[in-house]
């Protein structure tokens, strides 16, 4: 005979306490939000992001492959290893030029324009993100301008921006920062 206490072999003891679920959507703009594919998840896991692919970045007429990531507020693109080459705000995209042959063209008020190739299903998801993130932000809302072809490159300013040095960006900061009241002269 078996021991009375003992419990029976399909039972489970306690089980640790589980993390909680990373939450799906975002809680301002109610999107999606998607996880870095496991070779760039330690580079690029520091914001939430709601669209994170390979495309190819058409500044040139070969392109280069890059990833576009989209996050509630920005949108960056860059290599696999984190290394961002550009990046802007969504709230700057005035305009969304999608080409029917795979181009998607990004043009923003008073910035150097973007330009990718990628599926039909990706322009469009693209486009979606964000004019839904203008949209809850109470900003203007992006122009859908479609191509029977590919995207026009006179319609988009695809020159490289400056590089940005370490006083040119001190220099902006400054710029931007608040000035003191002046006191009136009397």
């Amino acid at each position: 005979m078996g021991n009375k206490h003992q419990k029976p072999k399909n039972e489970v003891g306690p089980q640790p306490a589980q993390p909680p679920q990373k939450q799906e959507v975002h809680p301002v703009n109610n999107l999606k939000l998607v996880a870095a594919p496991a070779y760039a998840a330690k580079e690029y896991s520091s914001a939430p992001m709601h669209f994170f692919e390979e495309v190819k970045r058409r500044n040139h007429k070969k392109g280069i492959k890059q990833v576009l990531v989209i996050t509630p507020k920005s949108i960056y693109c860059g290599s696999k290893n984190g290394i961002i080459d550009r990046c802007a705000r969504v709230a700057e995209v005035k305009e969304i030029l999608v080409g029917e042959e795979g181009e998607l063209g990004l043009k923003f008020n008073d910035n150097f324009d973007m330009l990718f190739e990628m599926p039909a299903d990706k322009q469009q998801e693209v486009a979606f993100i964000i004019q839904s993130i203008q949209r809850v932000g109470e900003l203007p809302v992006a122009v859908v301008t479609k191509y029977t072809s590919s995207v026009p490159r006179e319609k988009l300013n695809l020159k490289e921006p400056p590089k940005l040095t370490v006083e040119t960006a001190l220099e902006r900061m400054r710029d931007k920062a608040p000035q003191p009241a002046q006191s009136p002269s009397g």
